[in-house]
């Protein structure tokens, strides 16, 4: 899974994202990719909530991760590991020159955890809200 994971996001720094909700996309692809689900279907089978609105309202997004999460079967963890996936509190742009605390999902690999962003893919180290394991439910899937 690592060599997987490795090409995943060097082919992700390699294009700008073309959605409206590139964190969440880049997550989406990486779980369809590592164990066939589809997460999208799954974030749109209660309906579609805006990407700001769960960006802005914590107890919302953690909702509807796990929510998500349950749906496809990804154990949450508190050891992450390569390949996992979390949602982080991150500083994002308030659109008035300054900052905002703001809700964004994230890959995590060699000891960092992985952002698309609509400029690209940041890294860094983070504390996590909430985790869930992608290796656990590869293994389970074939």
């Amino acid at each position: 899974m690592a060599a997987l994971l490795a090409e995943y996001l060097a082919a992700s720094t390699c294009a700008m994202p073309a959605v409206a909700d590139p964190c969440f996309e880049f997550v989406a692809g990486w779980i369809a990719i590592a164990t066939g689900r589809d997460a999208r279907a799954a974030f749109l089978a209660d309906g579609f909530i805006s990407p700001l609105r769960l960006q802005l309202d914590r107890d919302l997004f953690l909702q509807r991760a796990q929510m998500i999460a349950d749906r496809l079967g990804l154990a949450q963890t508190d050891s992450e590991a390569d390949g996992d996936v979390a949602l982080l509190e991150v500083a994002a742009p308030n659109g008035k020159g300054g900052l905002r605390i703001a809700g964004a999902m994230a890959i995590r690999s060699r000891g960092l955890w992985f952002v698309r962003t609509e400029r690209g893919i940041l890294a860094g180290p983070s504390p996590f809200l909430r985790a869930w394991s992608v290796q656990q439910s590869a293994a389970c899937n074939g």
